[in-house]
């Protein structure tokens, strides 16, 4: 599975290798290969090819999740971690602006904030660093 898109010049690339079912009893040793790119020619090329950085079991619940998340069955914001924490998901549903204190005025048509989502990439230097893309 992977998919692929351009985020206002940003090239954005995420793929899932070796997704297999799995059990309660074996969860932790079930594991698929990733691999992601941020690429903009001359600026930005931050990537991870085939690393072991996410759970089968994850897979399914982040799936399960942006599942949720476009079909507006979430009505909190979540925040999507894992195991081995090179990645974070912050899931944000759909908000009524004018019930935000941080609004004093909200154009009639522009009332609801649509979904979306956060993809967060920590950077390892020596150990994990609280830097991120």
């Amino acid at each position: 599975m992977s998919f692929e898109l351009d985020a206002s010049g940003i090239k954005i690339w995420f793929e899932v290798q070796n997704f297999h079912s799995w059990t309660e009893e074996n969860r932790d040793e079930e594991w698929c290969v990733c691999g992601y790119r941020f690429f903009t020619p001359g600026r930005l090329n931050c990537y991870k090819d085939h690393d072991a950085i996410m759970e089968c079991a994850e897979v399914e619940e982040l799936e399960q999740a942006l599942t949720a998340l476009l079909e507006d069955r979430i009505s909190e914001p979540q925040e999507i971690g894992f195991v081995e924490p090179d990645l974070v998901f912050e899931l944000y549903p759909k908000k009524d602006k004018r019930d935000d204190p941080q609004y004093l005025y909200v154009k009639p048509g522009h009332e609801i904030q649509d979904i979306y989502l956060e993809w967060r990439v920590y950077f390892w230097n020596r150990g994990l660093t609280k830097n991120y893309l």
